[in-house]
Order: structure tokens, then C-alpha cells, then sequence
């Protein structure tokens, strides 16, 4: 679990982002993947995000990461400044883009 701090309107934040990746069938490699996020507020509000891997695709955890945090975070904040402030929290602490 990652715990994500960011300044928003010059108060500290803070979210708690969790990964899970799933495959619908174990014994077939060719069975879909999923990777889940979810994200929890202070508050104990958790919204989740995922990302389905296409058949034809290979699997690669940072592109899956990416498209489900940044569905997960759409269901926490519309606000597109503090969106792109917990972007940067998530790039500063996994150091990758």
C-alpha cells in the first residue's frame, strides 16, 4: 500500500493507494487480467478503478497501474488541480512515468 501526500489549497493530504491483479483463469495463460486499484481517503471513502487487459496485449503492471489509478481517481475528485497534485505524489513515490 502506498500512502500518497499532497498540498491541496495549502493544506496537507493524504490517500492510500492499493494494488490487485487478477486473472480470471489461472491455468490459461491466455485467460483476461485485470489490474485493480483502490484508493481511500481520510474520510475511509474508497473508490476503485481497473484496467482490462486486452487478449492481444502483453501484460505490463506500470501501463495497467496508470489506467486504473487514473479511473479510480476520477471517482475520488473532479477537481482537475488536486488531480494532477496526487499524480504527482503517485509519480514522485513510485518514480516512473
Amino acid at each position: 500500500m502506498l500512502r500518497l501526500n499532497y498540498t491541496y489549497h495549502d493544506a496537507p493530504q493524504w490517500v492510500d493507494v492499493q494494488f490487485e491483479y487478477t486473472r480470471f483463469n489461472p491455468d490459461d495463460p491466455q485467460a483476461p487480467r485485470d489490474t485493480l486499484c483502490f484508493i481511500t481517503k481520510p474520510d475511509g471513502t474508497m473508490k476503485t478503478g481497473s484496467a482490462q487487459l486486452h487478449h492481444l496485449d502483453h501484460f505490463n503492471r506500470v501501463v495497467g497501474r496508470k489506467i486504473a489509478f487514473g479511473r479510480a481517481l476520477k471517482n475520488i475528485t473532479q477537481d482537475p488541480s488536486e488531480r494532477r497534485e496526487v499524480w504527482n505524489a503517485y509519480f514522485g513515490m513510485v518514480n516512473y512515468r
